[in-house]
């Protein structure tokens, strides 16, 4: 089973710069996104399904392909 690795699609990808907007599309709810998109970063939370078929919307790939980053 393929590992789903957030920091190393940032890299692959090249949108770090990107965190803050990324933040509030994962976390629309959350009074402080930032914070909550840090913990999922570090390693201390992570995304559920809806929020990884976010990221592949933002992305325009498919779903499965977040998960084959070498």
């Amino acid at each position: 089973m393929e590992k789903f690795d957030i920091n190393k699609i940032i890299a692959h990808y090249g949108i770090s710069e990107n965190i803050p907007e990324l933040a509030k599309l994962f976390f629309p709810h959350v009074k402080y996104p930032k914070q909550a998109f840090d913990r999922v970063l570090k390693g201390e939370a992570t995304l559920d399904v809806d929020q990884v078929q976010k990221l592949a919307e933002y992305l325009f790939v498919l779903t499965h392909e977040l998960f084959n980053i070498d």
